[in-house]
């Protein structure tokens, strides 16, 4: 399977244990300031809006431009694919967020947050990686390694340290949707 059909994958998961447990579609905290295409139309309700995934075309080269690097195309894919809340899932024994861009806003602050992650590790003397979903530990992050498009995990600020998977789409095909109640 491709990525954005794992993606999507994981968030059928989601939204069938959604139903199962609430009889709706997910909900997320609704914030009038920050609107997005994934918020289904009149489903607000007591500071919650019901949202589906929905298709974009993100391109991430004018980033790739400005750090003089080259995104993993598997990485151009996985934050390209679609607007989404980010999607709850569970890889091996860690329960984990995988990070979606909300809206082109939300898109565009993603990739100053990979920025300054990047020169983060560029002071530090370390590979360039990009985080792309967190753990429950607050400072573990799942990562690509860009010199080779592999996953691992990494304590912010320091090397990888443990190899999860060779590929995004080996990781992904692992990965399954988790949701909780909002």
């Amino acid at each position: 399977m491709s990525i954005s059909e794992n993606l999507q994958r994981v968030y059928t998961e989601i939204t069938q244990l959604a139903q199962q447990k609430t009889g709706q579609a997910p909900r997320v905290f609704h914030d009038g300031d920050w609107p997005s295409p994934c918020e289904i139309p009149n489903s607000v309700e007591n500071d919650s809006v019901a949202w589906q995934q929905v298709a974009q075309n993100g391109n991430m080269q004018g980033l790739e431009k400005a750090l003089e690097t080259k995104f993993p195309a598997a990485l151009q894919a996985y934050f390209g694919s679609f607007y989404s809340d980010n999607l709850f899932a569970s890889y091996q024994e860690h329960n984990l967020c995988l990070l979606q861009a909300w809206s082109e806003q939300d898109f565009e602050r993603l990739q100053q947050n990979i920025t300054g992650h990047v020169l983060m590790k560029r002071r530090l003397k370390q590979a360039d990686t990009v985080f792309f979903a967190t753990c429950e530990e607050d400072d573990l992050l799942l990562v690509m390694k860009l010199e080779d498009a592999s996953i691992w995990l990494e304590y912010l600020g320091k090397e990888p340290h443990h190899k999860l998977a060779d590929s995004m789409e080996a990781f992904l095909a692992d990965c399954s949707g988790l949701y909780y109640a909002q």
